[in-house]
């Protein structure tokens, strides 16, 4: 192709032109990456789900402590390393509660033949820590995150006990394994141990 020169030199509305198409090529060009790198991210990226896995199950080998239900159990575990786990030895009461990343609530009906009810409530940030109430009294989750709850002379009777809980198996059957041979559960549920 003939390029017109003046004196041994390019036109420079000819090399302006070139230099646009280059520059209009570049930007095009990195636009395309970024695009690309916005698409790949959205891709492989993960949310987090809306609050902790839960499990909960029935205890009938605790139930001698109880004459009316066996003790119950609820397990929470958040992905970012927060246990709790809540052994209901009333076993007679209605649960109710709600679930979401940033807390948790749960209450248990009381009643004239049954016994006395409670309402518990914990609080995380990040998943990791957190505050727990237990009717009017708060627990530090640092000394223990495996409650006992039973009845005693008509009133609810909360023991913190401190267990690794990350070593439970995350399956219902595994955890009444692993409560029904704490001793010290089944000494506050007030199971005794048959001679062996």
């Amino acid at each position: 192709m003939f390029m017109p020169t003046l004196r041994g030199k390019q036109d420079p509305e000819v090399a302006m032109r070139s230099f646009a198409a280059n520059v209009r090529l570049c930007v095009l060009i990195l636009a395309g990456f970024a695009l690309v790198i916005v698409i790949s991210g959205c891709w492989t990226r993960r949310t987090a789900s809306p609050g902790p896995n839960t499990i909960s199950g029935k205890i009938p080998e605790l139930k001698s402590a109880s004459k009316y239900l066996s003790p119950e159990f609820e397990l929470f575990r958040w992905r970012e390393g927060l246990n709790l786990l809540i052994v209901d030895g009333l076993g007679f009461h209605v649960r109710t509660g709600m679930r979401y990343f940033y807390n948790c609530e749960g209450a248990a009906e009381g009643s004239k033949e049954y016994g006395p009810g409670y309402e518990w409530r914990l609080d995380t940030a990040d998943g990791e820590t957190a505050t727990f109430r237990f009717d009017d009294k708060e627990y530090d989750l640092s000394e223990g995150a495996l409650f006992v709850i039973k009845a005693k002379n008509d009133k609810v009777e909360v023991h913190q006990l401190n267990r690794d809980l990350s070593t439970i198996p995350f399956d219902s059957a595994a955890v009444s394994e692993y409560l029904k041979n704490d001793v010290e559960v089944r000494k506050i549920l007030g199971v005794k141990d048959e001679a062996k």
